[in-house]
């Protein structure tokens, strides 16, 4: 949870208080507002592409340090990091278990 900067009711607090307020600014005008419920529930494709995340992170951990260096520096051409890579290139790549993605040329 964000803590509120600047005194509060003043032009100068910004996030959560408490929970049970929030402060904000819209335009140039301070804001304190209920804050904002996001709702969790999410839908069978929303499910399966976390899954699939959850599974591509999981083969992320099993990796040996040499192959996490290679798609370190593969990553560094591209400006990600090496765990951005993978999990890119698992997803494109429709990987299964228990096999990994091949570092883009």
């Amino acid at each position: 949870m964000p803590r509120v900067t600047g005194p509060l009711f003043s032009a100068g607090a910004s996030g959560a208080f408490g929970g049970l307020m929030e402060f904000r600014m819209v335009g140039n005008k301070a804001v304190v507002t209920a804050p904002k419920h996001v709702s969790k529930t999410q839908g069978p494709i929303q499910q399966a592409n976390a899954e699939r995340f959850k599974v591509a992170i999981g083969a992320w951990k099993t990796l040996d340090a040499a192959t996490k260096t290679n798609w370190k520096n593969r990553a560094l051409v591209l400006k990600l990091t090496g765990y951005q890579l993978y999990l890119r290139e698992y997803i494109r790549q429709n990987i299964a278990q228990p096999h990994h993605p091949v570092i883009p040329a």
